[in-house]
């Protein structure tokens, strides 16, 4: 059993208000059991005053996150927000890790980070979760996912990207005990009495083109050829470019079918190379199908609905929800929160976060998970 304990602030002026009033929410010298961590979100600038730093001082355990340009408990919710999870146990253990940058080189620094971090645990980790960095364009989350989840034979991984945005990215940051790291993987790993549920939400298949494509040629999350021509002569017959330059792609997604039977992934579409290849916010493999996803902002409440109707009893409810989505809101950018916060109620043990990029496991066909990072999507992970 997990007990979870929340605690929230909004107070970006004050050190020593906000750490106060995070310490009389968690009120852990009575809260505490034997196996303690923290998941912490909040706003870029908490973390540049030094609140983030100072809170995590006057914490005993270990404290994981991301900056986030908005997040929820059920106490509270919105962007100039700190949110904190305590998650403490009798029989569930937890350990923690940072990795080295992964700027240069990813697959020793992860395999490296899950070593120290499991080395820690009497018996396998059942779940890993992880925060990430908002990667350069040449390294795709997908590589981070695959590199992890190679390092501990197969463990199932859930997370999410930093994603401090503005009208663009300004700084995605990573958060590990008080200090933050711009290219850096943490993680939390968790044995024991663990039996994680997840749920991943893209693109409804009704909202996709019916007639798919096939990647002829790619590099990564660089496609360079569908159906055996430019990628950019697809896009262009869809109205996806106009004058050599994409159209606006925030509510339209690049779905990829794997030949694995698991559930397509939603693509977003960064930006043109001049040599016509499209840029993804994931790979998408020489030979699978893909098509052509929408989603409209009632897609968005709709589809969080339906997550939560699925729901059954949790101790904890992790919930990262794709910032693309927060953008097909539009004005009304509140309404994922507003509706999770009064369809779960008060004092539901969530967190809500909105991020960067999506990592969750996928089922194949014969009831195995396999790990994946995802765009445009809806994931969450109950425990």
């Amino acid at each position: 059993m997990i007990k979870t304990l929340l605690a929230q602030t909004t107070e970006v002026d004050d050190l020593e208000l906000a750490v106060s009033e995070i310490l009389e929410q968690l009120n852990v010298g009575q809260n505490l059991l034997n196996n303690s961590v923290g998941i912490l979100t909040c706003y870029l600038d908490f973390i540049e005053n030094g609140i983030v730093k100072a809170l995590c001082e006057r914490l005993p355990f270990d404290v994981v996150g991301i900056d986030t340009m908005s997040s929820a408990t059920s106490r509270k919710g919105g962007p100039i927000t700190l949110s904190l999870a305590v998650l403490t146990s009798d029989d569930v253990f937890f350990s923690t890790g940072i990795s080295a940058s992964l700027e240069h080189e990813h697959k020793d620094s992860l395999r490296e980070l899950y070593e120290r971090a499991s080395a820690k645990h009497r018996d396998k980790p059942s779940l890993i979760l992880s925060f990430a960095p908002v990667p350069q364009y040449s390294t795709a989350g997908d590589y981070l996912v695959e590199a992890l989840g190679a390092a501990s034979g197969g463990v199932p991984i859930f997370g999410m990207m930093a994603s401090d945005f503005t009208t663009a990215f300004r700084s995605p940051l990573v958060i590990f005990n008080g200090e933050a790291y711009k290219d850096s993987m943490a993680v939390i790993l968790l044995s024991g009495n663990v039996k994680p549920e997840f749920a991943c939400m893209a693109v409804p298949e009704n909202n996709t083109l019916k007639r798919k494509a096939v990647v002829t040629s790619s590099d990564g999350n660089i496609l360079k050829e569908i159906n055996g021509s430019p990628a950019i002569d697809y896009i262009q017959s869809i109205g996806l470019v106009k004058d050599n330059k994409l159209v606006t792609t925030q509510t339209v997604s690049l779905i990829v079918y794997y030949d694995d039977e698991t559930e397509p992934v939603a693509r977003s579409i960064f930006d043109l190379t001049s040599e016509g290849y499209l840029i993804l916010g994931g790979v998408a493999p020489e030979g699978c199908a893909i098509g052509i996803g929408t989603l409209s902002p009632s897609d968005v409440v709709d589809m969080l609905s339906k997550m939560i109707d699925s729901l059954g009893v949790f101790d904890f409810l992790l919930v990262a929800s794709c910032i693309s989505r927060n953008f097909i809101l539009g004005w009304d950018n509140m309404a994922e929160i507003d509706l999770i916060q009064s369809r779960l109620g008060e004092g539901s043990p969530f967190l809500f976060v909105y991020v960067a990029g999506e990592i969750c496991p996928t089922v194949a066909a014969d009831g195995t998970f396999i790990n994946r990072f995802h765009n445009l999507t809806l994931v969450s992970c109950a425990l």
